[in-house]
């Protein structure tokens, strides 16, 4: 690695509230990481060996939106900078499928629903029908 060092952020899209986070970087050495949404947020965040933490101990969590989600400072190229094996947990650990939309912006990844599935339940049958009715008879879908 060279001597240049410099900060690059890492941008998120989140639909869901994030409780904790973990991902690898790499191409650069990191020096430290802080500040965007996760440092607002009161997260406590840590670095080492190009991993970067962040949780708090209060509970407190980062909000569903899009932006600045932290700032690394790096050693090396920041053109060659990518974050790689994303873990990210919502309310009572549950998982948050997340996916690299380049190498500093990650994105939660919106399952794809059941074509037909109009209810939601990950199947088809007559309550599919049944909502796809009211949703004609009273012009009122919903999402």
């Amino acid at each position: 690695m060279s001597d240049e060092y410099s900060t690059i952020d890492i941008l998120y899209e989140s639909n869901s509230d994030i409780y904790g986070f973990q991902f690898d970087v790499s191409g650069v050495n990191v020096i430290s990481a802080s500040g965007g949404v996760a440092e607002d947020m009161g997260f406590s965040i840590s670095s080492g060996n190009n991993t970067v933490l962040g949780f708090s101990i209060s509970g407190a969590y980062i909000p569903a939106g899009e932006g600045v989600f932290i700032i690394l400072e790096i050693e090396g190229d920041a053109s060659f900078a990518c974050v790689e094996n994303l873990l990210f947990s919502g309310a009572v650990g549950s998982p948050i499928d997340v996916e690299i939309l380049n190498c500093l912006t990650f994105s939660e990844e919106v399952p794809c629903s059941l074509a037909g599935d109009m209810n939601g339940d990950g199947g088809w049958n007559v309550l599919d029908i049944v909502a796809l009715a009211n949703c004609i008879l009273a012009n009122d879908c919903g999402e």
